[in-house]
């Protein structure tokens, strides 16, 4: 049996939605940021929900009282409904939380990096150097949010580029 390539039709379709939606990104961010505020906030509110619908299930099935999760839901769909509500917080707040990711990140890098000092010594000494900048990077983010902002929305354009670009290649090359 002789396998035949078909065109990836899904693949060009899905390529190309990814490159307009980075170009998007690129193109407005302030746009971009308030999308990613707004899903944020919907995804917290539906977590909320799922935690306090958990709560009743959790209760009925083995009756432990798991006030935990009565908590943890309502502050998701409070925090929800904050960011859904109140988009330049909701930015701030994103803006924030992406610098303390990429600080906390890379310390935890640095942390972590002893064992290639025995091992491989140049990779050791590239990592250290490019975790360090990294730090300060993180430390720059977390004091100018607006630059965190900016920088976040030009980081998942750049991701929706690549794999857009990545899909178009596949459409043409399938096996």
């Amino acid at each position: 049996m002789v396998n035949e390539k078909k065109f990836g039709w899904g693949e060009l379709i899905l390529g190309i939605l990814f490159i307009i939606i980075a170009m998007f990104s690129f193109s407005n961010p302030e746009k971009t940021l308030k999308a990613f505020v707004v899903l944020f906030g919907i995804g917290a509110i539906i977590k909320g929900l799922f935690s306090l619908l958990s709560y009743s299930k959790l209760k009925e099935l083995s009756g432990i009282h798991a006030g935990s999760l009565i908590l943890v839901g309502i502050l998701d769909v409070l925090l929800g409904l904050l960011l859904v509500t109140n988009l330049y917080s909701g930015i701030f707040v994103f803006a924030v939380m992406f610098a303390i990711w990429f600080l906390v990140d890379s310390i935890a890098s640095l942390i972590n990096i002893g064992y290639l000092r025995e091992r491989h010594t140049p990779l050791f000494i590239f990592t250290l150097i490019l975790n360090i900048i990294c730090v300060f990077i993180g430390l720059s983010l977390l004091f100018n949010p607006i630059s965190s902002a900016l920088t976040l929305s030009f980081l998942v354009g750049f991701y929706f580029m690549m794999f857009g670009i990545e899909m178009v290649v596949l459409a043409f090359h399938r096996f």
